[in-house]
């Protein structure tokens, strides 16, 4: 159980990381144009949705032997990562125990890698769904920047 922990952490930066990367090639002329805040807006979300599509192109995608990246959709200021365990039922993993070991290594990803940078800078919200094999949900955290300035 200890390196599916380890595995996961791992995972969950490799994906932010091509999520990322991909979003700051599309939207990264945002930094330095002047827009008035409802285009700066609109452009974030398009070129979320536009990021997401082509993620989504390459999934499903094993991740390691026992994580598989599922989907990946944009809403607004949000990115949403669905991931499967599929080695393991939902009822198998305590989400306590779960979350308390994913958190601290996608919160300091999240917060603290250049890939992210464009995400905290635009308050970019990121949650990993992860799912039991059995399709039943075990656990969705979620990570936005206010959290970067209180984990500091």
């Amino acid at each position: 159980m200890k390196s599916l922990w380890k595995a996961l952490g791992v995972l969950g930066v490799i994906v932010i990381t091509i999520f990322a990367g991909g979003i700051g090639k599309v939207i990264g002329k945002l930094e330095t144009d002047n827009f008035f805040d409802g285009e700066h807006d609109a452009q974030i979300e398009s070129g979320l949705k536009q990021i997401s599509e082509e993620v989504n192109k390459q999934l499903p995608m094993m991740i390691d032997a026992e994580t598989r990246l599922d989907t990946t959709f944009a809403i607004k200021r949000k990115v949403v990562y669905k991931y499967t365990l599929v080695k393991y039922e939902a009822k198998d993993i305590d989400s306590s125990i779960f979350q308390n070991n994913m958190w601290p290594q996608l919160i300091n990803n999240y917060c603290t890698s250049k890939e992210m940078s464009f995400f905290v800078k635009n308050n970019i919200e990121a949650t990993y769904s992860y799912y039991g094999k059995n399709g039943k949900q075990l656990s969705n955290i979620k990570i936005d920047n206010s959290q970067c300035k209180s984990s500091s």
